[in-house]
């Protein structure tokens, strides 16, 4: 949630100064993210210092484990992925070393909790694609609306950066509530339209 909420924060500042430059930029930066985090992860992950990892809470490196594993059997099936909801049964066992002892935990609980992660997992590099396009489209028709005010474009911003920021650190990507706030979110910025078009 901090993060969320600093990241969200900067793109609302910087789309207060060039609106609709920027909020067709995070659309951008986002579609990049789904097309490359996925690739990367285990690799980034693989080079974090073993002083580090030690010193994270064991929440946090259980969270890295199961991105490890789900980077793993993305390499398995990297073009059409396990299909929607393959994340439950492609779980399996892994160990969190916390308070001074190793816990074994899930593998691939429910979820990757990773957005990105996610996608490839099940819809592989074709739903990935998908996604991306339809993210690059989406931010082109928003940034190019003709009536698009400086507060819709803020607003815009924050509640992409912001929804983004939270799938790609915790919750599952289908899940029905989280969409539901996403459309409730982005249903509130119609009402704060202006008169007068953003030149």
């Amino acid at each position: 949630n901090a993060v969320a909420f600093i990241l969200g924060a900067v793109a609302a500042g910087l789309t207060a100064i060039w609106p609709r430059t920027v909020l067709a930029c995070v659309f951008g930066l986002v579609a990049g993210a789904v097309m490359v985090v996925p690739l990367i992860m285990p690799s980034l992950i693989d080079v974090l210092p073993v002083w580090f990892r030690e010193a994270l809470p064991a929440s946090f490196e259980w969270r890295l484990q199961i991105w490890s594993y789900t980077g793993d059997l993305i390499r398995e099936q990297p073009w059409f992925g396990y299909g929607m909801e393959a994340s439950r049964p492609l779980n399996g066992q892994a160990e969190v070393f916390a308070h001074g002892r190793f816990h074994d935990v899930e593998a691939l609980p429910m979820h990757p909790h990773n957005a990105t992660l996610q996608v490839w997992l099940e819809t592989g590099a074709v739903g990935a694609a998908l996604l991306a396009g339809g993210l690059v489209a989406l931010g082109g028709r928003v940034a190019a609306a003709p009536r698009l005010s400086r507060l819709q474009a803020i607003a815009a911003a924050w509640i992409t950066v912001v929804y983004v920021s939270l799938i790609v650190f915790s919750y599952g990507v289908w899940q029905e509530w989280h969409q539901g706030t996403l459309a409730l979110a982005a249903t509130s910025v119609f009402f704060l339209a202006a008169k007068k078009s953003l030149r």
